[in-house]
């Protein structure tokens, strides 16, 4: 034992008496070894009185004996080693404030466990299938990243996304679980559901299969969080802060996992982003107002030569051409 701790200091601690530095002084104390048999002795010369002698119901008694063995081990970086049982029925009358006192150390002076945080990244054209640590599946679009804890801590399950993703999210109840973007904030339990939050999209979507979800839009007035049922579709646009909720084919929102693009009254500048994320190309419009128009159709597995080709047919349509890795529409 390199350091006593003066009785008197001892008492001080266990009336909650401490200031900021005798309660450092106290915690250096305990993290020696064999500190807490001294803590003890010290507790049995001071309260050798028979008044503390009080009966304590037996079920309190075991969590008070719980919880201290915990915390002290907690605080000496120790296995918990046993005190005697009469100590804690003579003591009972003061292991509740020694019980905050050690809380207090414990929440102020100890070092926060790290935890490694991970990113994974898709590329133009790539899909990626993720197992997070709770065993929720996402499922990553092109073009996107998500960032999540090697292992979920707390009471809350966390994940930031960039992009797209698709999520099946496996059911706890006492954990629920967010999707962030740098736009909203996606709460569940256990449900699947689709997130689009690209950062140069003009609008953000989440898309439910099964399950509810509750989407959060921080800059918008209302603190609420707007409750999203299957076969629903939240849409928020950025630059008019407007959010609604449209009926949707939910099926139709995780095709781009099958190789599909579907595109349900999209506007042609939204198709362009999403066909560049995924073909690598760039598109160079000449006529500003064609980008707002909408478009209606679905492809499977077709090459971008072919989409482009459905896409200038479709409605009033358009011309277009390549030119190494540009598309050109007039």
């Amino acid at each position: 034992m390199e350091k006593q701790v003066d009785k008197a200091l001892i008492k001080k601690f266990i009336s909650n008496n401490c200031t900021p530095a005798e309660i450092a002084e106290i915690r250096k104390f305990l993290a020696q070894p064999g500190a807490d048999h001294i803590f003890e002795d010290i507790l049995n010369e001071q309260w050798e009185r028979p008044e503390l002698d009080i009966p304590v119901d037996e079920v309190q008694l075991q969590q008070w004996e719980h919880k201290f063995q915990q915390k002290i081990a907690q605080l000496t970086a120790q296995p918990p080693t046993k005190i005697k049982r009469f100590t804690y029925l003579k003591y009972a009358a003061v292991l509740v404030p020694l019980m905050v006192l050690l809380g207090y150390l414990l929440r102020n002076h100890t070092k926060p466990t790290t935890v490694a945080m991970l990113t994974s990244t898709t590329t133009t054209g790539k899909l990626l299938k993720i197992q997070l640590p709770d065993s929720t599946i996402v499922y990553l679009n092109a073009s996107s990243s998500l960032q999540y804890p090697e292992t979920f801590t707390g009471d809350t399950r966390t994940v930031a996304l960039q992009g797209e993703a698709f999520f099946d999210v496996k059911q706890d109840e006492k954990h629920p679980f967010f999707v962030t973007t740098n736009k909203l904030q996606v709460q569940v339990l256990g449900t699947s559901f689709n997130v689009r939050s690209y950062p140069d999209d003009a609008d953000i979507a989440v898309t439910v299969t099964t399950g509810k979800v509750g989407v959060k839009v921080p800059e918008l007035r209302s603190a609420a969080a707007t409750i999203v049922l299957p076969d629903q579709e939240f849409n928020y646009t950025k630059h008019t802060q407007l959010a609604k909720i449209a009926a949707v084919n939910a099926v139709d929102s995780k095709a781009w996992g099958e190789g599909a693009f579907i595109f349900n009254y999209e506007t042609l500048e939204n198709i362009t982003k999403r066909l560049s994320r995924w073909y690598g190309v760039t598109f160079v419009c000449t006529n500003q107002t064609l980008l707002q128009k909408r478009f209606k159709l679905k492809l499977k597995n077709e090459n971008l030569h072919n989409i482009m080709s459905a896409l200038s047919t479709a409605g009033d349509g358009f011309k277009y051409e390549f030119k190494h890795t540009q598309i050109i529409i007039k």
